[in-house]
């Protein structure tokens, strides 16, 4: 069992809320004490979360505690704070299980339930100190804001100390949009030096399309400023600890919230009307999903030869660039295979494509809107190299395990 969130609803879950956020609070209260001079009624703060049901209970509020295995580790709320505004409240994640993506998962939770009641913003407000948690809700599009009258803390220490406070913490808001329709997942490992381009080509795509999209950039244990580079771009991040191509697509997928869900690799470039020629594609109901395709960034007569080799792959529904399906049909068949190191594309393409058949729909090939991906494979290892080396996979993947995951981790992860 993984990371879920749960409702708190019952006598187990209330018990989880108040142990978690007793425990934030008081956490809390000793920095808060330590670096500003400032105190909180925690009793009275427990009592408030936990007794007033028109706080962070439906139908205005959420109330989540986090699952992990048989553990409650987490605990996240939202509430009304004013006509068409709400507040994230409690966002808290115990230390020892930081980095699975619970916070960013209760965050975009929250945010959705947010859309979903009919909100046009979120606020929030959180102590200087926390700058962990203010770059997690910087990802999400939170900005900086003046100090609004009607915070949480007003009703739980001392008036005279409220300027203090004010002073001593950060105050955020989120503008929601309209739900997005489109989420792109890239996954992406170490993608400092081409992320840039790719999502400045995202952008400009996104803005001939008349609808909502939603860009999440699956960083895959990365090591170098491929989530800083992300965040700056106005990218959701997803962290993904677990190294794999397909453990990063599932993980971007897993927050994702449009009902069209594409991907394309970190080291492409969007065609400006790609998200246009998929969203009209998907008007006609027989559409079940498909690809782009992809170009190469410039052309060499190995490189020629290879496309050649591989167009007729195309036939049988194995296909590249941005690959997009509904999420219902993603979520139908278990999303891409985390135990394959390589061609999780190739097996999602073929099971996909059994699942959308077997509804009555078909697989697409857009036309006129492919990607251009780079050549920086050829680059590094010469064509002839990598060439002869991707021909041997197969015949090692059958009589040669070992040899098979030696390459495959060279040329997919490692070098960079």
């Amino acid at each position: 069992m993984g990371v879920e969130l749960v409702a708190v609803e019952d006598a187990a879950t209330r018990d989880a809320a108040r142990r978690l956020i007793a425990e934030y609070l008081q956490w809390i209260a000793g920095n808060a004490s330590a670096n500003y001079g400032l105190a909180f009624d925690i009793g009275a703060m427990v009592a408030s979360d936990l007794d007033d049901r028109a706080k962070f209970f439906p139908p205005g509020g959420r109330f989540y505690v986090v699952r992990n295995g048989d553990d409650f580790v987490g605990v996240g709320c939202l509430k009304a704070l004013a006509p068409g505004i709400a507040e994230l409240q409690r966002m808290y994640v115990q230390p020892h299980v930081r980095g699975i993506g619970a916070g960013r998962l209760l965050q975009q939770r929250l945010l959705a339930d947010a859309r979903e009641i009919g909100y046009r913003a979120v606020r929030l407000e959180s102590l200087k100190f926390l700058s962990a948690a203010h770059a997690l809700y910087k990802s999400a599009g939170f900005i900086e804001i003046a100090p609004y009258a009607d915070n949480s803390m007003q009703a739980f220490q001392p008036q005279d100390t409220m300027g203090t406070y004010r002073s001593s913490a950060v105050f955020m808001e989120l503008r929601l949009a309209r739900a997005p329709e489109i989420s792109l997942v890239i996954p992406a490992w170490n993608e400092e030096a081409l992320l840039p381009a790719l999502l400045d080509s995202v952008r400009v795509a996104a803005a001939q399309y008349d609808g909502a999209v939603e860009v999440i950039v699956a960083n895959n244990a990365s090591t170098d400023r491929t989530a800083d580079i992300a965040i700056t771009k106005g990218a959701i991040v997803a962290d993904v600890p677990k190294r794999g191509i397909a453990c990063a697509r599932n993980g971007g997928a897993k927050i994702a919230t449009g009902e069209i869900l594409c991907f394309l690799d970190g080291d492409s470039i969007m065609h400006p009307r790609a998200f246009v020629v998929i969203a009209q594609a998907f008007a006609n109901p027989r559409v079940g999903g498909g690809a782009t395709g992809a170009v190469v960034e410039r052309w060499t007569w190995p490189l020629r030869l290879l496309f050649m080799l591989v167009i007729p792959l195309t036939w049988f529904g194995l296909d590249t660039g941005v690959v997009f399906c509904r999420r219902a049909d993603f979520e139908a068949i278990g999303g891409y295979n985390e135990a394959l190191l390589v061609a999780e594309d190739v097996d999602f393409l073929l099971r996909i494509r059994r699942q959308v058949k077997a509804g009555g729909r078909r697989m697409l090939r857009v036309r006129g809107v492919e990607a251009i991906t780079s050549a920086r494979k050829f680059d590094k290892y010469g064509h002839w190299h990598f060439m002869g080396s991707m021909a041997r996979l197969p015949w090692l993947l059958l009589f040669n395990r070992k040899g098979f995951e030696k390459v495959a981790k060279k040329y997919w992860y490692e070098g960079r």
